[in-house]
């Protein structure tokens, strides 16, 4: 589901790098014991994505994503609505050097307010709002109009150097049967981010969302000087009070254009449930040559730890094991120095993520 991919990824992109811990100060979990932790984890969140896959809104959601795919409404409204938009726009902050766009290649044309109502199996246009666009459609398995999503406020910049117009502002809410299911609010300023890391300036963004019980927040930060840059980011994900992730993230970067070189150096915290993920990552590359991101050795650019939350006691190391054809297996080390895969807690519910 397009929207939990996206709840997973803003929430979860941070999952490769973060900050370590003392390992004299912790105490070191014996194999059953780690083993045990990590089926804590992923017996909670399996629960939780299911519940989550029967929420009102994400189904909404869903249905007019696939509604859009069809081509029964203007292009541009598949990628607001499947949130796609709001991933590329974040995209520059959150990989301020080579940021990958992939908004809409048509204009979003806000202007054009009025109302689209699907009537035997297709959308009619009516001008009679003139403040927002409201999209009137039936939700799977409904044999009526039962939900009613309203943008009240949009924007967006055209980005020259990837053809892709990008939302720097989204307001908008979703009701099914007169009761609203999903909000959002988003706002980014870019500045002279898109012009490159060799210029002065602030970038950032802020979104929340909420499809009830759940809420996200994301906070994004990029200050520039001159080929330097201070990057960082937090995000939480909640069910009501109860937190199910929080990520926090702090890069310094450097990049000099004319030799190309670039550095990355950072600390990262990323807490799911009960387990926390500590470590550091420290990149230099030169962008300019025949790098590939596929010839990084990530053992050496990244030192990640696993935590119980909140005790603190250490489950492993995590490495990644790549195969003769390029494949990542993200591993376990627990502190007898034996290794396991981590999809085999975790395969069951992130498979059916990437489905």
């Amino acid at each position: 589901m397009k929207h939990l991919i996206l709840v997973a990824s803003i929430a979860c992109a941070t999952i490769l790098g973060s900050c370590s811990k003392d390992d004299s100060s912790v105490k070191q979990l014996s194999q059953a014991d780690a083993k045990v932790e990590l089926q804590k984890v992923s017996s909670n969140f399996g629960a939780e994505y299911k519940t989550m896959q029967q929420n009102k809104g994400i189904k909404a959601l869903v249905t007019l994503s696939k509604i859009a795919d069809k081509g029964l409404l203007p292009s541009s409204f598949a990628s607001i609505a499947s949130l796609e938009a709001v991933k590329s726009s974040l995209s520059p902050l959150r990989n301020p050097i080579a940021p990958v766009l992939k908004g809409s290649e048509t204009p979003f044309d806000f202007n054009k307010k009025g109302k689209y109502t699907y009537t035997n199996g297709k959308f009619v246009f009516s001008t009679t709002t003139t403040k927002d666009i409201v999209i009137v459609f039936p939700t799977e398995g409904s044999t009526k109009n039962n939900a009613v999503l309203t943008l009240s406020k949009y924007a967006e910049i055209y980005v020259a150097a990837q053809e892709a117009n990008v939302p720097t502002q989204i307001e908008a809410n979703l009701s099914v049967d007169n009761v609203t299911v999903f909000k959002i609010s988003y706002n980014a300023a870019f500045g002279e981010l898109l012009n490159g890391l060799g210029t002065n300036g602030v970038a950032s963004a802020d979104l929340s969302m909420s499809f009830a019980p759940y809420t996200l927040e994301s906070h994004d930060k990029v200050s520039m000087n001159q080929g330097k840059a201070v990057a960082t980011s937090s995000t939480s994900f909640k069910n009501g009070n109860k937190q199910l992730v929080s990520a926090q993230e702090a890069f310094n970067i450097s990049l000099n254009e004319k030799t190309g070189d670039v550095a990355f150096n950072g600390d990262v915290a990323l807490q799911i449930n009960n387990l926390k993920l500590e470590g550091k990552l420290s990149l230099a590359y030169n962008m300019d040559g025949d790098f590939d991101y596929k010839d990084i050795d990530i053992n050496k650019a990244i030192k990640l730890a696993a935590f119980t939350f909140p005790a603190g006691d250490k489950i492993g190391d995590i490495i990644a094991n790549k195969d003769k054809q390029g494949k990542i297996t993200p591993m376990i080390v627990y502190g007898d120095g034996t290794k396991e895969s981590l999809l085999t807690y975790f395969n069951s519910w992130f498979g059916n993520i990437n489905k």
